[in-house]
């Protein structure tokens, strides 16, 4: 019985040790991917669905822009420039929707 449980454990442990593991391409995605993070007031249904609405909206806008960019470099730059645009859409959206939230857009 403790032969198991001690195969039980190790398993786990391999198995905790190899899911912290970059998988094998993962850096290179990271470093030629740009990601959007929309954060919502809370859990809620409809502050959850707001906050697709903005993705929604801000992805459009975004995605006409780095349709030509060959590198994250380049649709950084491209993202920095259109920060006041990506702000302007988010709380157009905002307002559609009856909210009068702020809204903060960064790059980081």
């Amino acid at each position: 019985m403790k032969c198991i449980a001690a195969l039980c454990a190790a398993f786990l442990c391999a198995h905790t040790l190899l899911t912290c593991l970059p998988v094998h391409g993962e850096e290179e995605i990271y470093n030629s991917t740009i990601r959007l993070h929309v954060l919502a007031n809370s859990d809620r249904a409809a502050d959850q669905a707001l906050k697709m609405q903005v993705r929604d909206a801000v992805l459009t806008v975004a995605s006409e822009a780095l349709a030509d960019c060959e590198n994250r470099d380049e649709a950084a730059a491209q993202l920095t420039a259109l920060i006041p645009m990506l702000t302007a859409t988010a709380e157009e959206t905002l307002r559609t929707a009856g909210c009068g939230d702020t809204v903060t857009v960064t790059l980081s």
